[in-house]
């Protein structure tokens, strides 16, 4: 657990630092519209909400098919939620710092619709392969 807010520390850090070091020329690039930071939390925070909510209802029946994500669903929720809202934050901000670079603007906007895409398959997948417990 420590080691994942360590990890997700650095990356907010690298962020930081590596916009303080470029140089102070002003890009003539649009800004992220807000409906996509919107739709990129949105999905990400039902998705979170709905593994908790299966989570807590399967208990030990509970099972996550993503091998990524594994180590942290079976974490309690006090651990897990407040974690994955961190992820899903870091790579809102993530993509705000890469819209000012010069050479990664471009890469901003599909790395928050692929989060929502991710997001949005998760949630159905949840959705669609938790059975009834009787």
């Amino acid at each position: 657990m420590k080691g994942i807010l360590a990890i997700l520390a650095l990356l907010l850090l690298a962020a930081t630092a590596s916009h303080a070091q470029s140089s102070r020329i002003e890009l003539a690039v649009k800004p992220i519209p807000k409906w996509l930071h919107a739709l990129s939390l949105g999905t990400s925070l039902l998705d979170t909400a709905n593994t908790a909510y299966y989570r807590n209802y399967y208990g030990r029946n509970f099972y996550e098919a993503f091998p990524l994500s594994r180590p942290l669903v079976y974490q309690p929720p006090s651990h897990f939620v407040p974690v994955a809202v961190g992820i899903f934050v870091g790579i809102n901000v993530l993509a705000d710092r890469m819209n000012r670079s010069p050479r990664f603007h471009r890469y901003a906007r599909p790395m928050l619709l692929l989060q929502s895409a991710g997001s949005s398959w998760g949630l159905a997948y949840t959705y669609s392969h938790q059975k009834p417990l009787f």
